[in-house]
């Protein structure tokens, strides 16, 4: 069972960092860069069609996110919420809700970015529609990496409040 935890653990981080780390990249690098060139909806457009961006991130999140899951689950002797004291449950449970709100506001946002790959593809959408269409991912992008960045701070530091705090 300790190779499951394992493996479950790897894949909870692995999965974890590349989805934030993917979210981080696009709303604070690529989209201002995309934002401040003449071309920059066209290159938002291709990321959206030509690219397997909007696969990638569902993956990304459902990966980390049942793993997650299953960390919190008992597994044969292994419990992980065992080997936390008051504070470190606190502050592990902070960022488990925080990562369940990134998820699920990521959810809404895949179903946004599916909406506005369909838009361009079907070229039935008025150029002022996909503009609004890509602020509203764009702000949203945001919220969901900000809710993103809680959970990482709060499940990272998860087991050093456990020792600090330790009773």
């Amino acid at each position: 069972m300790n190779i499951l935890y394992g493996i479950l653990r790897t894949l909870h981080i692995f999965s974890g960092a590349l989805w934030v780390g993917t979210a981080v990249m696009f709303t604070f690098v690529v989209t201002p860069a995309v934002q401040k060139t003449k071309m920059g909806s066209q290159v938002f457009r291709a990321m959206f069609t030509q690219t397997p961006y909007i696969r990638i991130m569902p993956f990304l999140a459902i990966t980390t996110t049942v793993a997650g899951l299953l960390l919190y689950a008992p597994i044969g002797d292994i419990q992980l919420i065992n080997t936390f004291n008051t504070t470190g449950h606190a502050v592990l449970g902070i960022g488990a809700i925080a990562g369940l709100l990134a998820f699920g506001h990521g959810i809404g946002l895949g179903s946004m970015s599916g909406k506005f790959a369909g838009m361009i593809t079907s070229n039935d959408a008025s150029e002022e529609e996909l503009k609004a269409m890509e602020d509203k991912i764009i702000r949203n992008a945001r919220i969901s990496v900000y809710i993103s960045l809680v959970a990482i701070i709060f499940m990272s530091s998860a087991r050093w409040m456990n020792t600090v705090f330790a009773m």
